[in-house]
């Protein structure tokens, strides 16, 4: 019976024996090389699961990694010009896009011809520092109206962007529902900014009301005596 295997005997001059390099048969190589391949590509399935149920699972799996290979940077970029016209539309203060903008959220020719625009481009007095005022006077307003979402989460309808998630969900389509779950939340962000500009401006507003009727008050005198009142006269008592 032939082996597999073959070695090739040498003698020194010195009489000593030397193991020359083995040699594999053809047949050797490619069972070794099939076997590392099969073992390579699908994994052996674990005990008490079928054969098709791995299979299955493994072509699911490959699926979800070929939906989530594409990178951050291309999605956000597909996302800012799906959610740039929602944007535009809800946020229309020149100061909340000057905000979105330092976040990389870029809006059309509206922003660059706006007559703020072209001030700044003249007189230079909108600078990094006034723009991290801004925001830092709209970051703290942006949940100023959670409040009124509290509770109404199980009870109201569904939107139309969240009603087709969950049909990509249902399809198995995972790449479709995260893109609309991105564009889901940049909304929600989009919106949360509009009520801050504009809980700002209401504030800005009522403090300006408010100085203007404190002025208006007429000041008291600083007497050197305190005038009686009507009731603690004698003619009173």
């Amino acid at each position: 019976m032939e082996t597999s295997k073959s070695s090739d005997v040498k003698k020194t001059p010195k009489g000593d024996v030397v193991l020359g390099e083995t040699k594999s048969s053809p047949v050797t190589e490619i069972e070794s090389s099939t076997n590392v391949h099969t073992s390579d590509s699908v994994p052996a399935a674990p005990k008490n699961v079928s054969k098709r149920l791995w299979e299955k699972f493994k072509l699911l799996e490959k699926r979800t990694d070929e939906a989530t290979k594409h990178s951050r940077e291309k999605r956000i970029k597909e996302l800012q010009k799906k959610v740039l016209t929602k944007v535009t539309e809800e946020i229309q203060d020149d100061a909340g896009k000057v905000i979105l903008q330092k976040y990389d959220v870029k809006f059309g020719p509206s922003i660059k011809d706006s007559p703020r625009k072209q001030q700044v481009d003249k007189t230079g007095s909108c600078t990094s520092g006034d723009n991290e005022d801004q925001w830092n006077e709209v970051k703290e307003l942006l949940d100023v109206n959670q409040h009124l979402e509290v509770g109404t989460g199980l009870h109201r309808d569904k939107t139309e962007l969240e009603k087709k998630i969950d049909e990509a969900v249902n399809r198995g389509d995972i790449q479709t529902a995260e893109e609309l779950s991105d564009r889901l939340a940049n909304r929600q962000f989009g919106k949360k900014i509009s009520d801050a500009v504009e809980a700002r401006d209401y504030l800005k507003r009522k403090k300006i009301e408010d100085d203007s009727v404190k002025q208006k008050k007429k000041k008291k005198l600083h007497w050197g005596f305190q005038e009686k009142e009507r009731w603690e006269t004698k003619g009173n008592m």
